[in-house]
């Protein structure tokens, strides 16, 4: 395995870094997670997932695994922890954060579809809004590991928003307001 925690290139009079893994700020993160009500872990894995594939050479499917992301959080979590630490205890952390995220998005998954048979309402129509910081903290977690291990602590190389950044949080906005003007729909009715 390469050990390409964080190359530096210079480009001009700038420097480049390409990292095996996606860094990124804990307050852009945080924005993007919650404004899209969860829907930027597919992104964020991906990104993952298609820097990993780069920086190594391997086959993966970063599209496949960014869409199927509970899928591929333990590997990806196992593959952060090389990098990082051979110690169990920090396995452990990591493979403790994925599950969270894992089980999580599952009980949130389906929550979300016994609301749309209108079992259970109004409670699981809004039981996703109140599983959706608990999700966020275990990816979080995920995230400050990840730029720990690219030595980005803070995540500098990637914290300024670019206008796909402000279009997804509008959209996010925007779902979470029509999400939310349903759910009371359907405790008034």
């Amino acid at each position: 395995m390469v050990n390409a925690a964080s190359e530096v290139t210079n480009v001009g009079d700038e420097e480049v870094k390409s990292y095996e893994f996606y860094v990124v700020s804990p307050k852009k993160f945080t924005i993007l997670f919650l404004s899209t009500l969860g829907l930027y872990s597919i992104y964020w894995s991906y990104q993952n997932w298609s820097l990993y594939k780069k920086s190594v050479g391997s086959d993966v499917w970063p599209i496949a695994r960014g869409i199927f992301d509970i899928l591929f959080l333990h590997s990806l979590c196992d593959k952060i922890s090389s990098l990082i630490s051979s110690s169990q205890k920090e396995r452990s952390a990591l493979e403790w954060q994925a599950i969270q995220y894992v089980l999580l998005v599952i009980v949130s998954g389906i929550c979300d579809r016994l609301a749309m048979k209108e079992l259970g309402l109004p409670y699981t129509h809004f039981a996703s809004f109140f599983i959706l910081p608990f999700a966020y903290r275990a990816l979080y977690k995920i995230q400050l590991r990840i730029n720990y291990a690219m030595k980005d602590d803070f995540g500098e190389a990637n914290a300024r928003f670019s206008w796909a950044n402000y279009v997804w949080i509008i959209l996010g906005i925007l779902l979470c307001l029509v999400t939310i003007l349903d759910g009371l729909d359907s405790v008034v009715i």
